[in-house]
Parts: structure tokens; sequence; C-alpha cells
């Protein structure tokens, strides 16, 4: 599992936190993608698809760049994100 990390995933609009693995090596923009339809399947479409989200550092608020990977922005096992 050297090419994922396990982060903490809170989704600011259903107000609810989940585990999620995530690639370290998929940019930020691609991977959203993936989160975004995963959430919306556990939820039973109540999370609707979009592509207008960003991720966040949980702790600062400070957004992430889409265009960087999870590994280039130093994001680790246990790391705390916002989907926004």
């Amino acid at each position: 599992m050297n090419n994922k990390v396990l982060v903490q995933l809170y989704v600011v609009k259903l107000e609810e936190c989940y585990d999620v693995f995530i690639p370290c090596n998929k940019k930020i923009k691609n991977a959203l993608a993936l989160i975004v339809t995963a959430i919306s399947e556990l939820t039973k479409g109540q999370y609707p698809v979009t592509n207008q989200v960003m991720l966040a550092d949980r702790n600062t608020g400070q957004l992430y760049d889409s265009e960087k990977t999870f590994r280039e922005l130093g994001i680790l096992n246990g790391s705390q994100l916002l989907l926004i």
C-alpha cells in the first residue's frame, strides 16, 4: 500500500467524515472525480456528483493546488482534509 494513504475526509456539505484511501501519485483534480463519485454512491445521491469541488487542509483551511499530486503536497496517512 505504498502508493496509497489513508486520510480523514470531512465533507462540509454533509457534515460527515469518511476514511478514504487515496493514491499518492494521482493529481488532486483526477482523484476528486473518484472521491465525489464514491461519496455520492455512499450517500445514495445525497451528495451530487459535480466537478465544482476543492480539497483543503482541515486544520489550516489552506486550499490544495489541484494540479499537484497528494505526494507533492505532503499528504500522509492520517491527514485531515476538507471536501468543499
